[in-house]
């Protein structure tokens, strides 16, 4: 792990309450100004669907596959055949095809978008890339604002004959820091657009991963003919826990086909990882022609014998779980004051991991996600062990990221009980990339005074690909006040357990 990573995380989480250095870029160093005013959102939802912050993972980005030809096909209605082309277009008032606020709220009608100036700085702002853009023969441009949302900026450019977009999307990946790279911003995703436009992708990216208050940009690139829409939302790091907006560029898109061209030219919109194969795009019976040349279009007989198919694997650059990923007995022989806890792999949470202030661990994109319980010899305690393996690093960082915020009350608390949530705070934990923990005491109120209050001490640690989470419940803290350093101790044995 790199240390400077997870400083940023600690100052973080360590009291939610300090100030943060600044990234070394201008554009983060006013986000974090700005949003100190913002309300706080709290992110009650599920995990992955998000995205919080990410760890450093390896992406090849083939730009090649996001490269348009000079003989680009004119855009095309969603509801005619592939073949049939529109002529462009050249109205007068390209500021006509720009979003406006009645396009924002058909997405989210909660939130009052607003015409505004621009005002977040933006590090590799897509807009003074395309200042630089000489086959660019026009501009128009807008902005909008909504309260404790962020910011939502459109560019519109017209293009010379057989310009493409791939010159920015080369640009920005230049400005922005390797993926793999730790560095600030950082970025989370890069992504094509399919079936919106001729082509289109985005990149999203973070000022500073170890914020929730510092801003998260989302850069979205569509093309249509010789139209380039570049839609770029800022916000809140802790507001994009989830898929990325998709829907804010094919929304432009939208637009420009019907004001500039009379067409719909946006199908089913999807995302892919930029570099990966994606569906065919164009005439479907190129896609079925004969490689032969036979006019015929016979397929060639197969020769020799086919492949055996091979054995999945894991990526070298990806841990995978031991065959034995759980804490033993021997290790929670004594867990702090309490002693004598055992497995118990039949046993299934009735409440749900919500009332121990824990999201859906089984609803992330887990390749794996294993359990166990282990009860107390005396029956006054027990604990939970969630296991981990994800499809890469971001998405292992992404788990923990979600859970570095937690509500003021979690799950079903009832009249005559009372809870305070111990917000979470960073831990170092032996081996891990970065690990975090949580408390919540739940209480009698007065005038239940016949009641014992409960304690459930939460940890979660993460390695590469890998997560683990411990979660001790009893009628008392077994650390005596010290949950953070009791959690350190036993992720870093989990830890052991779990990796191969």
């Amino acid at each position: 792990m790199t240390d400077d990573f997870d400083e940023t995380l600690e100052r973080r989480l360590a009291s939610l309450g300090g100030d943060l250095p600044a990234a070394p870029l201008p554009g983060p160093a006013a986000a974090r100004g700005r949003a100190a005013s913002r309300t706080r959102h709290q992110v009650t939802g599920g995990i992955v669907a998000g995205i919080a912050v990410v760890g450093a993972a390896v992406l090849v980005i083939d730009p090649g596959d996001l490269r348009t030809t000079s003989d680009r096909t004119p855009p095309i209605s969603a509801s005619t055949p592939g073949t049939t082309e529109t002529p462009l277009t050249r109205p007068d008032d390209l500021a006509a095809a720009l979003l406006t606020a009645e396009d924002l709220a058909a997405d989210d009608a909660r939130t009052a978008w607003a015409t505004a100036e621009a005002d977040a700085d933006v590090a590799c702002d897509p807009s003074a890339v395309v200042d630089t853009m000489s086959s660019v023969t026009d501009r128009a441009e807008v902005a909008f604002q909504a309260e404790g949302v962020g910011e939502i900026r459109q560019d519109l450019a017209r293009l010379g004959p057989d310009a493409s977009i791939q010159p920015l999307f080369d640009e920005m990946v230049g400005c922005l820091p390797d993926r793999a790279s730790g560095e600030v911003p950082q970025v989370v995703d890069t992504l094509q657009i399919l079936e919106v436009g001729d082509d289109g992708w985005m990149i999203r990216y973070y000022a500073d991963p170890g914020d929730p208050q510092a801003d998260a940009v989302t850069v979205a690139a569509t093309q249509v003919s010789d139209v380039l829409s570049i839609t770029t939302r800022i916000e809140p790091t802790e507001n994009t826990i989830g898929d990325v907006d998709i829907d804010t560029p094919v929304r432009a898109t939208e637009r420009v086909c019907d004001v500039l061209f009379g067409t719909d030219c946006v199908g089913d919109p999807a995302t892919a990882e930029a570099g990966t194969d994606s569906a065919p795009t164009g005439d479907p019976t190129e896609a079925a022609a004969d490689p032969t040349g036979d006019p015929g279009g016979e397929p060639d007989e197969p020769t020799g014998d086919p492949e055996e198919p091979t054995e999945t694997e894991t990526p070298a650059d990806l841990l995978d779980l031991a065959d034995d990923p759980f804490l033993t007995d021997a290790d929670l022989a004594t867990v702090g004051q309490y002693t004598g806890f055992t497995r118990n792999p039949d046993y299934e949470e009735p409440a749900g991991l919500g009332e121990r202030c824990i999201d859906d661990l089984t609803a992330t994109d887990a390749d794996a996600a294993l359990d166990m319980n282990y009860f107390q010899e005396l029956g006054e305690g027990r604990m939970l062990e969630y296991v981990l393996r994800m499809p890469d690093v971001d998405s292992a960082f992404r788990v923990l990221a979600a859970h570095t915020s937690r509500p003021e009350v979690c799950g079903e608390v009832g009249e005559q009980r009372e809870e305070t949530v111990e917000q979470p705070v960073a831990v170092e934990v032996d081996g891990s990339d970065e690990a975090l923990s949580w408390s919540v005491l739940n209480s009698p109120t007065p005038d239940n005074p016949g009641s014992e209050p409960s304690f459930t001490g939460n940890g979660m640690a993460r390695v590469g690909n890998i997560v683990v989470v411990v979660s001790f419940q009893a009628f008392g803290d077994p650390s005596d006040g010290d949950w953070a350093g009791l959690a350190a101790q036993l992720l870093g044995t989990a830890l052991e357990r779990a990796v191969r």
